[in-house]
């Protein structure tokens, strides 16, 4: 198997081309529980699907938790505030979601590693930080640099 480092130069690779992005949008539609009809994508359910589970990471310790596959996709966040808060002390107490960027990880086929995206509004030298960190620390494949990146080529951002 390859290192989570080969893996992710891998995906680089694989994105880098048209053919790329279309295969791994639609492997990733299917891990959030879409299907194709008539060319559209329609979600099954309310929930992220079995392949998905919730993520989040605090970007001042680097403390993460990940939620379980299929259930719960936001328990991730609470469970690391959750932790955050138990070691804080009176005067840090308040900060403790400050640093918390939340994000979902996808079981996607073909991969050996689990995808990550993060959500929200992060600036994009922070953004390279955080992905940085997600590699180190063997967390997965971090896409959300790569989508952005993407979306600007297409002219949509």
């Amino acid at each position: 198997m390859n290192t989570i480092q080969e893996e992710h130069s891998r995906l680089v690779a694989f994105l880098a081309t048209e053919t790329g992005w279309s295969q791994f949008d639609e492997a990733w539609q299917i891990a959030l529980n879409y299907e194709k009809r008539d060319g559209n994508w329609f979600k099954r359910a309310c929930s992220d699907g079995d392949k998905v589970a919730g993520f989040a990471i605090d970007i001042v310790s680097w403390k993460y938790a990940i939620g379980a596959y299929g259930r719960e996709h936001h328990q991730a966040r609470h469970d690391l505030i959750r932790a955050l808060h138990k070691e804080a002390t009176p005067e840090t107490a308040d900060r403790c979601e400050a640093g918390v960027v939340e994000g979902r990880l996808a079981k996607i086929e073909g991969w050996a590693y689990p995808v990550v995206t993060l959500w929200g509004f992060i600036e994009s030298a922070a953004l390279v930080a955080i992905e940085k960190r997600v590699l180190e620390l063997e967390i997965g494949l971090p896409v959300t640099s790569l989508y952005r990146t993407h979306r600007k080529m297409e002219g949509c951002v």
